[in-house]
């Protein structure tokens, strides 16, 4: 009979749950810290305050859309996302794009405006076609790499 020697396969997963719950609530910590003292510091300007309280409310629902997909892929050991989050996913994070676009491009003279702008409009569409409109080859989704065109090379052509 052989043993398992391995300490890496013989520890249970349940140490990485506690720190990745350990670093999670800790960063979760400093985010609501930080949004209350900036929404203190503002207060006297309601479209700020208003600005701070979307930016963290919208950061809470993707890392909420963003756990699910991780439990997903641990309960069915797959990175496929079903469409709805994909589309939750897809809305807040360029929701929250276009809000800091739209108050970093306040501050900005024209040309600067405009790149801004446009830096953000891509964003919106690459991440668009990434995420709806682009079908990852069957061989790479496999994690068959016998079909893929990217060959090693042998030693004489690395030289």
């Amino acid at each position: 009979m052989v043993q398992n020697t391995d300490k890496r396969q013989a520890s249970p997963p349940f140490t990485t749950t506690i720190r990745s719950s350990c670093l999670s609530s800790i960063s979760f910590g400093f985010l609501t810290i930080n949004t209350l003292l900036s929404a203190y510091r503002a207060r006297h300007d309601p479209w700020t305050v208003a600005f701070v309280l979307f930016a963290y409310l919208d950061l809470l629902a993707l890392f909420g859309c963003l756990r699910a997909i991780e439990k997903q892929r641990a309960e069915h050991g797959t990175v496929e996302m079903k469409g709805s989050l994909k589309v939750a996913v897809w809305v807040l994070a360029n929701a929250l794009n276009v809000a800091f676009a739209y108050r970093v491009a306040q501050m900005m003279p024209l040309a600067l405006y405009v790149a801004v702008w446009g830096m953000s409009g891509f964003t919106v569409i690459v991440t668009f076609y990434g995420l709806f409109v682009y079908r990852e080859p069957e061989n790479l989704k496999n994690n068959d790499t016998k079909g893929v065109p990217f060959s090693e090379l042998s030693p004489e052509e690395k030289v």
